[in-house]
């Protein structure tokens, strides 16, 4: 939906009531000069509340057709009516749906249907393309942020911009942590590794020098064995010589005897 059609009202050239409409998606206002085209462009601009300097008048006063002495004009726009009145002292009061509103609530009735009176995002007037030009980028994304209506989500969007922000921050000091944990764990592992290592060591350590051990126990028995056997065989000949003395000396002892008698 659009713009659906006018109601004007003593609105510069066009005295007395007139419609005007309804309109098309696309629509072209065509006629002679003079015949009142432009004025159809300013008595939209009129109801969504531009200013009178705007309209090429000097006083809002100016717009009212010279024969009258107040003017009004009415758009239908998408379900809703804009009504704007002005009187000849100058004065001019707000209909929304029609009721007479505050000039606050108006223009914000018409946002919601994002038209912008300080944008002027519903027309284009002589001078606004050099303007537009000579923006700076920041004030071209805040032109296109209440151009498009996301301007009515920047504080949410701040919001959740911040929060983000604080995340990552706080991902980021987290980040951090994990790795120097990660660090820390890296660090347990290896000297655990180096432990097991030593263990291992000192375990085949231990080993070796049972088996050394073990071999020289070994080694002693065999020669305890081998001085056992030889020291039963100088018992032996121990136990023989003692014989063989024995023998003699009975031997001895018999020729004695025999020499005496």
């Amino acid at each position: 939906m659009g713009l659906e059609k006018l109601e004007v009202e003593n609105f510069k050239s066009y005295a007395g009531h007139h419609t005007i409409g309804p309109f098309d998606k696309f629509t072209c206002v065509i006629g002679p000069n003079g015949s009142g085209k432009s004025n159809i462009m300013d008595a939209i601009a009129f109801a969504f509340g531009v200013t009178s300097s705007t309209l090429r008048s000097s006083t809002s006063v100016n717009l009212i057709n010279k024969t009258q002495n107040q003017a009004s004009v009415k758009v239908f726009i998408n379900g809703h009516t804009f009504r704007r009145h002005i009187t000849s002292s100058g004065k001019s009061t707000y209909f929304y749906n029609g009721k007479l509103v505050p000039y606050e609530l108006y223009t914000k009735e018409l946002e919601n249907l994002n038209i912008n009176l300080k944008l002027k995002n519903f027309m284009v007037f002589q001078g606004d393309i050099h303007e537009m030009a000579n923006k700076n980028p920041k004030e071209l994304c805040e032109y296109f942020e209440v151009l498009s209506g996301s301007i009515r989500f920047k504080k949410e969007y701040d919001e959740i911009q911040n929060s983000l922000n604080k995340d990552l921050a706080e991902c980021a000091v987290l980040y951090e942590q994990k790795k120097n944990i990660l660090a820390i764990i890296k660090e347990e592992k290896e000297e655990e590794k180096k432990i097991k290592e030593l263990s291992k060591c000192l375990e085949e350590k231990s080993k070796l020098e049972k088996d050394i051990l073990n071999l020289e126990i070994k080694e002693i028995k065999q020669n305890l064995k081998e001085r056992n056997k030889d020291l039963d065989k100088i018992y032996f000949s121990c136990d023989k010589l003692k014989e063989e003395i024995k023998e003699k000396e009975i031997k001895v002892t018999e020729k004695l005897n025999k020499v005496q008698i």
